[in-house]
């Protein structure tokens, strides 16, 4: 059996759904080897962390007259 019961899988597939947000993307082996070389040497442990503050860091940066 399970960790958690259905009615725990639902509350939380619910708080999820509502508090958070998933994001994807793909990169191409042909023209992005260099980023995914990049992104294979980042630990597991890691990874959410150096997206998240590349995120702020282009958010803090100056805007252009372009944007």
């Amino acid at each position: 059996m399970g960790r958690y019961n259905e009615s725990q899988r639902k509350a939380s597939a619910k708080y999820m759904k509502k508090n958070s947000l998933s994001i994807s993307f793909r990169l191409s082996k042909v023209y992005e080897q260099d980023l995914i070389e990049i992104y294979k040497s980042i630990p597991d442990s890691k990874k959410a962390g150096v997206f998240k503050q590349a995120i702020r860091d282009y958010g803090s940066r100056p805007k252009t007259e372009n944007e």
